[in-house]
């Protein structure tokens, strides 16, 4: 149980950051709340797979790759595993952690890669 208890909640502290990092990138860079929108479409994706869309987009939702009950060998059909699952989160996190400091910082990443071209 104790082994449970911190895979939920590791878990589920991954599934907080990726949707507060997708409201954040949406709502910087497309302006307007899209972030929120987007954010709305995540937490609702895990139903609308569930009831219309095939079973192999469960690997796309946050929200289904978060919860436990699909750890117990009937969606590692689909490539659920918790190993999976520990990818998904660090890779998108990493992946939107890099997007916000790279486009947030454009001009300063272009500067620095104009200004190393010339002397190498």
């Amino acid at each position: 149980p104790l082994e449970a208890m911190v895979y939920s909640l590791l878990l589920e502290m991954g599934c907080i950051l990726f949707i507060g990092l997708v409201v954040y990138i949406g709502n910087d860079f497309l302006k307007h709340r899209m972030g929120v929108l987007l954010a709305f479409v995540y937490l609702f994706l895990d139903v609308m797979i569930f009831n219309v869309m095939p079973r192999d987009v469960y690997r796309l939702s946050p929200l289904s790759v978060c919860q436990l009950g699909y750890f117990n060998g009937d969606m590692a059909r689909v490539g659920i595993t918790l190993e999976y699952a520990w990818i998904f989160f660090g890779g998108a996190i990493f992946l939107f952690c890099a997007i916000i400091l790279l486009v947030g910082n454009w001009k300063r990443v272009w500067l620095w890669l104009a200004g190393n071209k010339g002397n190498v």
